[in-house]
């Protein structure tokens, strides 16, 4: 009796590192990058540039935290990779809280590939609306999905370090995806305990959540949001320190 065997399909990994797109060259293997911000690079690149076997695929997007020559190498590797593990920690975090955040597909020492939610930031949806001296329906349902948005990242003890309308994506069925945690830290809860009881103590936990506010949203804006929310204001508030 003859028997079958079946090959089993090959598992798509992608590479722990990327030197077929970093490499000494520099971005000369890259499209021109779409953003360049203090910490890194942002490029747009087909899913088959970590995938070669699929013949077609849609954008990812790479961020690529780049050197800085200031800083030793050694220490410069190490900083690095720790705000790079502790982005992807924190995008994590938020997921499981139910905050929309890109997928993440690759993680390496310097460099996050991550699903392509779009390019229209929430800053640029509300430009488009017409100029009143009251927010228009549309708006007002935007900062709320804003505001909602910004109670579970906190919920999940995460303080994104950027609150900004330009940090959040405004998608075409008209959601709101948290994006660039770069600056982003875990709070409390997963501190050993003797720390998360002296922070408990001194209120820094709360202190530091509540103190981040989202830039370039006005105070009546934040009444907007917040009509109808059963919810208490420390969802909009957030303060980058290290006090825990």
């Amino acid at each position: 009796m003859s028997t079958t065997t079946t090959t089993p399909q090959p598992v798509h990994k992608p590479p722990k590192t990327l030197p077929q797109l970093l490499d000494s060259s520099g971005t000369s293997l890259l499209p021109p990058p779409l953003f360049q911000g203090a910490e890194s690079l942002i490029y747009s690149l087909p899913f088959s540039a970590l995938y070669p076997s699929l013949p077609t695929s849609p954008l990812l997007i790479l961020k690529h935290r780049f050197p800085k020559k200031y800083r030793h190498p050694t220490i410069d590797n190490r900083i690095t990779k720790h705000r790079t593990k502790s982005e992807v920690k924190c995008i994590a975090r938020c997921r499981r809280a139910g905050v929309l955040c890109p997928i993440i597909y690759g993680v390496g020492p310097d460099y996050i590939v991550m699903e392509n939610v779009g390019t229209r930031t929430l800053r640029s949806y509300l430009q488009t609306l017409p100029p009143s001296s009251t927010l228009s329906p549309p708006a007002i349902t935007a900062l709320k999905l804003l505001t909602q948005s910004i109670i579970k990242i906190h919920s999940a003890s995460v303080v994104h370090g950027d609150l900004t309308t330009g940090n959040f994506m405004f998608t075409a069925e008209s959601k709101i995806v948290a994006i660039d945690f770069g600056l982003s830290s875990i709070c409390a809860p997963n501190q050993g305990s003797k720390k998360r009881k002296q922070n408990d103590q001194s209120g820094a936990s709360n202190n530091r959540i509540e103190g981040e506010h989202l830039r370039g949203v006005s105070a009546t804006s934040y009444e907007y949001a917040n009509y109808g929310l059963n919810e208490s204001p420390r969802g909009l508030h957030e303060e980058r320190s290290s006090s825990c």
